[in-house]
């Protein structure tokens, strides 16, 4: 079964035609939806245009499981290649270093900033500033507390990467 789409991101649309086996194996996503394509390739189409293309390709989620340490690894290559908007949004555990007072700013938008470090690398830390919807604004943590973000991105702030995100999914994690 061949499967053809149009993918966009911020800049630009490309095609994509796809193979599989049997309808089954097409695990159809949502017009709209952000996923991972897994076990793709770039190819120049007749016209003179990329096309991406594969064989039972695979769709993944479009949040990945990552150390901190890594992430800012990843985040530092992805930035020397320019390619920033390309980052997926990450779940992350770490420790508390600093836990800042939610504040409304944006009509009625919380906003909290916060500190962290990696769970196996102290020297590891990387601050982090998030927007919340009042009724889904988490509670407070401690200093040491070990803590899971889900849904998370990384941008530059004053040179350094930071964590950021709307609605961010933080939550306390058992020692």
């Amino acid at each position: 079964m061949q499967v053809s789409a149009k993918l966009t991101d911020a800049s630009r649309t490309i095609k994509a035609s796809f193979f599989f086996l049997n309808r089954l194996e097409f695990p159809r996503p949502d017009v709209g939806s952000k996923v991972r394509l897994i076990g793709t390739h770039l190819q120049q189409w007749k016209q003179g245009g990329l096309q991406l293309c594969g064989k039972n390709i695979q769709f993944g989620e479009s949040i990945v499981p990552m150390s901190l340490s890594n992430a800012i690894t990843a985040w530092g290559i992805v930035k020397a290649a320019g390619a920033q908007r390309c980052f997926p949004q990450l779940a992350i555990t770490a420790i508390v270093i600093a836990w800042g007072h939610a504040d409304t700013c944006r009509g009625s938008d919380m906003h909290l900033s916060a500190e962290f470090r990696d769970f196996d690398n102290v020297n590891c830390t990387i601050r982090g500033s998030f927007f919340f919807d009042p009724s889904k604004c988490p509670r407070s943590f401690d200093p040491g507390d070990v803590v899971q973000l889900v849904g998370v991105d990384i941008q530059e702030w004053n040179g350094l990467p930071q964590l950021f995100g709307r609605n961010v999914l933080i939550t306390g994690v058992h020692k």
